[in-house]
This record gives C-alpha cells, structure tokens and sequence, in this order.
C-alpha cells in the first residue's frame, strides 16, 4: 500500500479544520506553542499505521517533508528524538483518533461502485478478527493473549469487529476489545451504525436471537447465516425458492 500512499493523502484526507474540530470535542487543545503540535501527531499517528515497518523517527521526517511542500512548515525544525514523539503521543491521547474515526470514517461508495448496492440498498457487513498487538505488559493486561500454558500466543491479541461498506471495503464503525471478548458482545456496539438504507451481511458465528432483533430494529435488512443447529418455522416457500420463517428466543 506504501507504493502508492504516500503522507500527502492525509493532509488531502483530513484537513486541519477537521483535525482543529475533533481536537476541541475531546479538550486536546494545546495551552502553549509546542514543536509537536496535535495536530501534527494525529497525521502521524495515522502515518504509523502505513509506514509501520519504519522507525518513530523517519515515519516524523516523511511526514514533516511533506508539509514543508505543501508550504504548512516553514521554520528550520529539526526531527525530535524518540523520547519527545512519545510524550507527544502521550498527551494527544486516543480520544482525538477516535473522534476523528467516529467523524470522517463512512460510506465513501456512489451509485456508479461496482459491487455497493442491492437495488436500492447499501451493501455492508460485518465481521470480527484478532490483530497481534506489542508485547508489552500494559497489552498483554488490557488484551490478554490466546491460549494457555505451552500454546499460548506471543503477542497479545486485540479483538476487533468492524461494519465494512462492501463496494469500497471503507470502515465505518469499530469496536475494540480483549481476545477474551466474545465476537457477538464487541459487535452488539455496531447495530447504532446501520440504517434503514442498508443491507447487513453477517456469519452464521455472529447470530444469536438478540443480536439479530437489535440489527432488525435499525430498520436495515438483514441477510445473515445461521447455524444448523438454530430452530426456525417454516411459514411457506416463496416463488424465488427462499420461504418465509420464524425464529424463536433461545428454548423458546
């Protein structure tokens, strides 16, 4: 992806106005003029996530190269040492990121995307996954690893389910938990992203009664896959070949 990406799409992606607006909803305002100003550390943050095979320091200087083009750094500022970029990140903290998932990350598809719609419908779907995340004490404490004893994993293990927009693969809500959290209870957070113009595509791993019906209330339409061991009423046949069902509450 880093062939083709380089740190100038995020100063085209999220504007200053944009990073300025979600510094002020979770209070990352600075007080006084730093050399690493917020703003900058949430493009860099987001930087790490593409050049993630390059040091702190020269992911800084890609970074930092570009704005100097693009005419927003002018000064002889000079790349700071790893221990500075980490007090950096320290004070900007997750809230900015995650307000600024929460307000640019949606559905990027037109009516022209191949593979977005269903009629009228917008294709989604969700699904869960498991990412190896540092080793260190703070994740293996907040994350857990998987496994036991001898087998148990190197890294620990960020749990994580997501809502997709099928035609553009964007993600457009996120929900992170340890790998101890079961795939249905991170993806129970998900249902406030879906709406009535939808079509919800899921696993036959992620249905449970519950889940199900606070999907449905959204007003999306739902195509799911069940287990064969779930019990449902067979109403009749359509003429499409599909047939109308019920379900029923678990011993229900």
């Amino acid at each position: 992806m880093t062939d083709h990406i380089g740190p100038g799409v995020l100063s085209a992606r999220f504007d200053r106005d944009v990073l300025e607006e979600v510094l002020n909803r979770a209070g990352r305002r600075e007080k006084r003029s730093r050399r690493l100003p917020a703003h900058v550390m949430i493009r860099y943050v987001i930087a790490m996530g593409l050049f993630f095979t390059e040091s702190y320091d020269e992911v800084m200087r890609r970074l930092v190269g570009n704005l100097r083009r693009l005419g927003s750094w002018v000064d002889d500022w000079q790349v700071p040492t790893k221990s500075a970029i980490t007090q950096a990140r320290q004070r900007l903290g997750v809230e900015p990121v995650k307000a600024l998932f929460e307000r640019v990350c949606v559905p990027l598809a037109s009516r022209g995307t191949k593979g977005a719609w269903l009629g009228r419908r917008r294709l989604m779907a969700i699904d869960a996954t498991s990412l190896d995340v540092a080793d260190t004490d703070a994740n293996a404490e907040r994350f857990g690893r998987m496994g036991s004893g001898p087998k148990v994993s190197a890294y620990p293990k960020l749990h994580v389910a997501a809502l997709a927009e099928c035609g553009s693969h964007a993600i457009v809500a996120a929900k992170l938990g340890s790998c101890r959290t079961g795939e249905r209870t991170l993806v129970a957070d998900l249902a406030g992203s879906v709406g009535p113009d939808m079509l919800v595509l899921a696993d036959a791993g992620l249905y449970s009664y519950e889940l199900f019906g606070s999907f449905a209330a959204t007003g999306a339409d739902l195509a799911w896959r069940i287990g064969a061991s779930v019990s449902v009423g067979h109403l009749r046949w359509l003429a499409d070949g599909s047939y109308l069902a019920l379900i029923y509450t678990p011993g229900g």
